[in-house]
């Protein structure tokens, strides 16, 4: 089989699972490679299947991203359907899941090149995060207080200017459990992730323990 780990032309950082990706597919007897997601050349119709991988430079470039998607759709070699992936690029999704009844942490929203008062949508808040509704890699995530008012604001003008922003009330058990992330193959769940918080000023940490965590 022949398959594409789809990345992008300028990694904004270096992808440390690559070669562990490439040597597993490799090993279980497939060809293996990456391909960018923005190089013209890749002739997408020759992979038996296209795995996304590090596209991480979307975020700036998502209209151009949801038309690559859709012109490798009818390809049907795209894992994960090109219109769920395209929906959840931007984190206004949380919005349909309310909408259904699922629980989500509250949140507020301003659209790019909206005028606000941040102090409004954050009362009640003695923290919170701003961050951009299109983002990945903790791009444009800071956390504030609310004696940080003015450095909020002049920070939520800076996301606006660019693209939508969300507001969320920032939860300490956030920093001392973490977010679970279910990975689910073939529709039934397989591992879960513990995902600790990283804020745009942070450093990454690319690896860490692995702990077992009760279902």
């Amino acid at each position: 089989m022949r398959i594409a780990f789809v990345t992008c032309l300028s990694l904004p950082e270096p992808d440390h699972d690559e070669p562990i990706f490439l040597a597993a597919a490799q090993d279980a007897g497939h060809n293996a490679t990456m391909a960018a997601w923005d190089d013209p050349t890749i002739p997408w119709a020759d992979y038996d299947r296209i795995i996304l991988r590090s596209c991480w430079d979307y975020p700036g470039r998502v209209d151009e991203f949801r038309a690559w998607l859709a012109r490798i759709a009818p390809l049907g070699t795209l894992q994960n359907p090109a219109d769920m992936v395209a929906n959840n690029l931007d984190k206004r999704y949380l919005q349909d899941l309310e909408r259904h009844g699922l629980p989500v942490v509250p949140t507020r929203w301003a659209e790019r090149g909206a005028t606000l008062h941040l102090p409004d949508l954050t009362q009640g808040w003695p923290q919170f995060v701003l961050k951009p509704a299109i983002s990945a890699g903790s791009e444009l995530t800071r956390l504030f207080s609310q004696d940080q008012a003015q450095e909020a604001q002049a920070f939520a003008n800076e996301i606006l200017a660019q693209r939508p922003l969300m507001v969320q009330p920032f939860f300490p058990s956030v920093r001392t459990v973490g977010e679970r992330s279910i990975v689910c193959l073939g529709g039934e769940p397989s591992h879960v992730v513990i995902k600790m918080p990283r804020f745009d000023e942070d450093d990454e940490s690319v690896s860490g323990p692995d702990t077992p965590t009760p279902p």
